[in-house]
Order: C-alpha cells, then structure tokens, then sequence
C-alpha cells in the first residue's frame, strides 16, 4: 500500500481532508479493550483449571458451503492463445508508440521501427484469424501519417476514477461477516474452466526429436574426449532399432502428411532427417543382423552385401553425390569393423582349426573383460538385434574414424607400444634361461608373485602385439582373393544360403537390368575385410584403452605391495616433511607431495604435522614404537598404503560398472522422496570428473619412487656412517631386497631435532631468553640429511 500511495502521488493523485486517526490511538484504544477483557490473575489449582478447560474447549464451526453451480469446461487451443498473446502485445505497442508521438521522445526511425513492429504482430494475427474465418484487420501502411498528439487521450491520471475512503471499525466488522442469502436471492452461477487441448502429434514428434538431440550432443561430447582410454557406460534400449525407426518414420509421416515405409523405394534416398536419426549407421547394422547365420554357419569372413546392392533398381542416387557418398564409405568402414570384430570372437571362443593357428597360449590371449564397443555391438551378428546401443556405439566409431583422419598417429596400436616401454622401465622385468621371471634391484613378496606374471604376460601379448593383429594377418593370407569375392563365385552351400535368406526377406529374382546395375556399382561383391591386420585395434581406441586401464590398476596394485613392503617411502615423506617444516629444504617433490597427499593416514595418521614435537609423535605413533598392544597393530598394519578402488570396479569387476569409489570426489545422496534425473550428458561430465579424480592416483609410479628413496635413505644412512659415526643398523630379509632400518635412520635424526629444539629454548648466558634460530647450528645429522636431499632432488629432477 505504501507504494501504491506513493505512486499514485507522483502520478497527480492528492489524499482527502478527512482526518485520519493516528496509529497510536488506534493502539491505545486496542490496548484498553484489551485491559478491560482481562480478569484477576489466577494461581495454583485455579490456574490448572482454567488451562486444561482453554484445551478441551471446542469452537464450533460451520459446513463448508457446496456450490451447486454447473461446471462447464472448455478447451482453449493453442490458436485461441496465440492470438490473445497476439492482440495484447499490438495494444500495448500502440500505447507506447503514440506516447512517444505526443512526447517526441525519440527519433523518427525508432517510431517508424515501433510502427514495423505493430505491423507485422497485426499481420500474424490476420494470418490466425483468417483460419477461423475472422475479418482481417487491416495494416497500417509503412510510410502512414503518424496520429496527432491531440489523438492521445489514454495518458492521463490513471487514478482518477479511484475512490478513497476513511471507514470505521464497525463498518469494516459489518462488511467482513457474511449473512447467508435467502432462498429467493440464490442465483446458480456457472464455472468456466478452461483448458489447454493437447496435441498428441507434437507430443510424439517432440519426444522423438529430444531423444534424438540428447544423443547428438553426448555425440559431440565424445568426440572431444574420444583420446581417454575409459569405460564409457550407456545404458541400453529396451527396443530394437527397427522399432525405433518405425516409430520415427511415423512422426515424420504425421508431420508432414505422407505414409512412408521403411522398406519402401523412398526410403533409398537419405534426408537430413535421416542423418539425424542416425539410420545411415542403423542402416549398415540391420544389414549384417540380417546375415547373422552367416557369421554363424560360414567361415571367416562372412559374405556381407555391400550399401550399393541396395541400389541397384536406383544408380542414380549413387551417381555424382557427395552426401551419398559418404554414406557408403560409413556403411562400409561399419561393416568391415564388424567383421574384424566376429574375428576377435572366433579368437575368444575359437573352433579346433583356428586353435591350431594359434598355437599354444590361447589362455594367454584371452582378457577377462570386454571393451564397450565390441560388448555393445556383439548382438548384431549373434543375435541379430540392432539397438540404440550399438547404433551409437557404430556412429562413435564412425566420428572417431573421421577425426583419425587429421591426424593419423593416434592409432591404438602404436598407443600400446609406449606403454609397453613404460611398463618394462618401471618393472625392468627379465627372463631367465629356466623361464624365471626377474625385477633386477627389487623383489615384492611371493604373495604377489602372481601379479607381476600378470603384467609380464599383458605387456609382451596385449600391449607389444595384440593376438588379434597375428590371428587377422594368418587369416588374411588363407583368403583366396584379396578382393571381395564375388557372389556368383561364393561356396555353392553360402549361395544357396543367401538366396534362400533373400527369398524370406522378399527379395524377388535380379532383372537383367539389376545385374547390369550391379555390375556397374560393384555391388555384385561382397565386402572384404580391410588390408591392415591393426585395424580393430588402430579404430577402436577403446580396445586399447580398457588395455591400459586395467594394466595400470595392476601395476598401481603391484606398486603399493613393493612400497608396503620396503617402507623407504614412509621414511622418506618423514624425512622431507621435517626438513621442509623446519625451513631447510625448499625444494619442491611433486612425487612425494602427491604420496603424502593421498596417504596422508597411512604416513601422518591424517595430520601432518608442523612442529617438531608432532613429527616426532606422529612418526612414533604409526611405526608402533608407542602402541601397547603389538599383536593388533601388527594385524591392522595402519602404517600400509592402499590402492585406488575404483580401479577394481573399472577392470578387475566388470560385472558391477555401478561402482564408484569414494575417492571419486563428493558423494552426493538425493533426499528420502526425491528423484535425481541424470541425462547422458550429465553422466559424460561426472565420469570426465570422476575420472580427472582417479587417473592421477593410478599413475602414481610407486616401483621407480620405491627405487629413489632406497638411494636416498641407503646414502644417508652411509653418510652419517662415515662422518659423525653413528652406525645404524640394517634391517633385511636375507636375499629380499627391503630393508626397514631406514626407519631407525629417521627416528635418530628426530630424536637430534628434539635436542636441538630443547637446546634452543633454554637461556644462554648473559641473556634471560632462549636463543633464535639463527644463533643456533643445525645438527650434523639434520645438516647432512638436508645436503644429500638437495643434491638428490637437483640430479634427478623430480
């Protein structure tokens, strides 16, 4: 209200001359009635009494009133609303350009613009009108006279005809209780309602556009990190792809007002919209789903028609048309890929003949797990199903390959070859003559012997040359023509198979013009498989990727057990904190920040400490010299370092890809009653996230780190030997490689931090304080270790 009133004052209004009471008579008046409702102050049971009566007391009330008025419901299309929309925005244009006509508040050209806009909202509201056979309203000419000022008879006091009043509290109680009418002046009154008339073709249409448009933009997302190497989950369809494709063929019928057939002759030629739909993948796919009792019956590779034998009543489409083209080279690569893919499926579970090709480790070329693209396109040629799944696993491979293109050196298999050579400088693995595997300067514990032969075998199969590349090149050289065979020239038990298959689909007999087309398409060839035995491999990066996952779990894995069981990284991150906190080394360790970063428990039991007299008991506390009970801190072992989790739910258990590590970052957890809704987009960003979380965990290199600090602690220990002539002693196993006096070694250079820190604080003679930092001498130890750790951290370069 105060802003009403100060609003219609500055628009001209004026307040009346009556006399309005205060606010603090008001308040004074309510106070006495309130004073003289009021009765003596009642105590004890009185009291009791009183209140207990207030709670039981009952007010009674009245029914509701039932309206018995007829409810009338009208639908208002969507017509209807426009045009209301339509008719309010012309007004209060006009409003605003006559104002500004009377004011000359502006231009000419921006009342002219005003005077556009009128027409052309009055020209859509002709165009809704005329539909409903309305008179058309007729549109001001461009360059019309503008209207007079004097035409203007809106802008005036907009309070004018608002009345104000002072009433009284009797008259405002009188008009606020209801009197129920009598019998003779009830009047029935009719409720409007009116609602919105749905659309169902929109709805349909709509739907299938969103779905469509939530795929192509997950598509682009993928293709920016198409390089990382991961897991990428999607759920699959609980529909084929042929259904999918019926219900988009009849949105696009309902839209446009003609029947279309998938199967039909108009369906050759591929719109926009059916790139959109991605049915030139989907295409591709139904074709091989068709022929799948010929990957099952046949040897490799199966016979699978090309895109041009669907052509041949129609050689136009195909002649001197780019987009088309493009097309058949997807259509292609997508059918090539497949088959590359059924090879590695022979390779998994092969007959006796390709068994023989393989030789003696067939259990060595299996993987326990699958990449997402091969596990997501494998029902097509076993089962003849094409879902949505494995369209867009298809269109993937096909950007992928496109994107390759540019820069051809991002093959899978050269990706494979590097990290061959990192993993065999990290583990530095030999061989012997009686087949013996060996790590050179460091040995783990038999416990994890197994794991080393695992990483062993990955690397010199998987990651040096993939089975699939030797299996494909032996398979290659058994074909009888390195082009595709014709299929007038096919084994007579396949032709008679494809004949009797292409009679089922309802194929009718080849006309001599068919033949000539197919002749002149090369359609009459079925597709070869591509010449490069790396194929798979170079195309399907996340064939290599899972690869590289899963190995660089079990070397992180490996890594932690070495660390664990040598404990010169514990020594070392001890050594580097005290050194660091007492300002000495200023040197920054990437490698040991990180390893104090994620094992900040295991090493500092979650606090890092600040001053000497933490480290100190931090040191004592996880190395167990303070515990009291020895028997449950051997068997907890705190001090141990853990690997990452979530690299046991990405590889090692493939069953369960819901898992998720709490190292992952936040956990968020909905409210009881709510539902999170998570679009593929969004769950694209939380694994990118989650992944941008884990990785660096998992490439940590805990076997060269472990290595390092061995040199470090080893040199210190001889250094300290030689000069101040404290021998500390080595604790070993015989013929193992770790040694966990290096622990002593630390716990002497704290136990001379403590006494140079007592020594600090006591007063010196002529002074009643302690001394500074800078009157005092480092000890030799700490002075020596500092020496060593400088001079070590400037000549490997962390």
């Amino acid at each position: 209200m105060t802003w009403l009133g100060q609003t219609a004052k500055s628009c001209g209004w004026k307040p009346t001359t009556q006399p309005v009471e205060s606010l603090s008579e008001h308040s004074q008046a309510h106070q006495q009635a309130q004073d003289e409702g009021k009765g003596p102050r009642l105590k004890g049971k009185a009291r009791k009494a009183a209140k207990d009566a207030a709670k039981t007391a009952r007010v009674p009330t009245k029914p509701a009133a039932t309206s018995d008025a007829p409810i009338f419901k009208y639908t208002v299309t969507t017509q209807d609303l426009l045009k209301q929309i339509d008719k309010a925005a012309i007004k209060a244009r006009r409003r605003c350009a006559l104002w500004y006509e009377r004011t000359q508040g502006s231009n000419q050209s921006a009342r002219d613009g005003h005077q556009h806009f009128i027409d052309m909202l009055q020209r859509a509201l002709n165009v809704l009108r005329s539909t409903d056979g309305e008179p058309e309203a007729s549109v001001s000419p461009k360059n019309g006279p503008n209207p007079k000022a004097t035409d203007v008879d809106f802008v005036r006091n907009a309070f004018e005809a608002l009345e104000v009043e002072d009433i009284s509290e009797d008259e405002d109680d009188a008009a606020t209780q209801a009197t129920p009418p009598s019998k003779s002046t009830q009047v029935k009154q009719t409720n409007y309602v009116y609602e919105l008339e749905s659309d169902k073709t929109w709805e349909l249409a709509f739907a299938v556009f969103s779905f469509f448009e939530d795929l192509h933009r997950l598509r682009t997302e993928m293709k920016e990190t198409y390089r990382m190497y991961t897991d990428l989950y999607h759920d699959p369809s609980e529909y084929t792809y042929g259904d999918l494709a019926d219900i988009m063929y009849t949105a696009q019928s309902i839209t446009t007002g003609e029947g279309r057939s998938f199967l039909s002759a108009a369906t050759l030629e591929l719109s926009p919209f059916d790139e959109f739909a991605f049915f030139p993948a989907s295409r591709a796919l139904i074709v091989l789903g068709r022929t799948r009792e010929a990957f099952q019956k046949f040897a490799w590779p199966a016979p699978i028609t090309p895109m041009r034998f669907n052509y041949i009543s129609r050689p136009d489409l195909l002649m001197n048309n780019p987009r088309m083209q493009r097309y058949k080279e997807q259509h292609h690569f997508i059918s090539q890929m497949v088959l590359d893919m059924h090879l590695h499926d022979t390779l998994k579970n092969p007959s006796k003949s390709a068994a023989g090709l393989i030789g003696n480790k067939l259990d060595d070329t299996k993987l326990p797990f699958e990449d997402p693209m091969y596990s997501s396109l494998r029902p097509v040629w076993t089962e003849g199903i094409v879902t949505t799944k494995a369209v867009f696993a298809a269109q993937l491979l096909w950007d992928i390959h496109t994107l390759r293109k540019a820069n051809p050196n991002t093959d899978g298999t050269k990706a494979l070859n590097r990290a061959a050579i990192g993993y065999q400088r990290m583990f530095k693995f030999i061989t012997h003559l009686d087949g013996a595997l060996d790590t050179e300067d460091v040995r783990w514990l038999s416990k994890d012997s197994w794991l080393l032969m695992d990483i062993s075998r990955r690397v010199e199969i998987h990651l040096k040359r993939p089975p699939i590349i030797d299996f494909k090149r032996i398979c290659l050289k058994g074909m009888v023509t390195s082009d595709g065979m014709p299929l007038e020239a096919l084994p007579p038990e396949q032709r008679k198979a494809m004949e009797a298959h292409a009679r089922a689909q309802g194929w009718t007999p080849a006309t001599k013009e068919h033949e000539e087309n197919a002749k002149r398409l090369g359609a009459h060839k079925t597709v070869k498989p591509h010449e490069s035995p790396s194929f798979l491999v170079d195309e399907n990066l996340l064939y290599g990727g899972t690869i590289l996952l899963d190995i660089a779990s079990m070397a992180e894995e490996a890594g932690v057990a070495l660390a664990n069981h040598h404990l010169s990284i514990f020594a070392t991150a001890h050594l580097y904190n005290a050194l660091f906190r007492l300002g000495l080394c200023q040197t920054r360790w990437p490698e040991i920040k990180r390893i104090m970063e994620k094992h900040v428990d295991a090493i500092f039991a979650n606090d890092v400490p600040t001053n000497i007299k933490d480290m100190v008991s931090r040191f004592a506390y996880r190395t167990g010299v303070t515990t009291t009970n020895a028997r449950r801190f051997n068997a907890k072992m705190p001090w141990k370092f853990q690997a990452t989790p979530a690299t046991q739910a990405e590889t090692h258990s493939p069953q369960s890809p819901g898992h998720v590590s709490s190292s992952g970052g936040k956990k968020s957890i909905a409210a009881p009653g709510q539902r999170k809704h998570l679009t593929p987009r969004h769950a694209l960003h939380s694994l990118e996230k989650y992944i941008g979380t884990v990785l660096p965990d998992i490439e940590i290199d805990y076997v060269n780190l472990t290595r390092r600090c061995n040199k470090l602690m080893n040199k210190l220990r001889s250094k300290i030997s030689a000069d101040p002539g404290i021998n500390y002693p080595s604790i070993q196993t015989p013929g193992d490689t770790n040694d966990h006096g290096y622990l002593v070694v630390v716990l002497g250079t704290q136990d001379e931090m403590i006494d140079f820190e007592e020594r600090r604080k006591r007063p010196k003679k002529g002074r009643q304080t302690g001394g500074d930092a800078e009157d005092e001498a480092y000890p030799p130890q700490i002075q020596l270790a500092n020496d060593i750790l400088l001079d070590f951290l400037k000549s490997s370069n962390p």
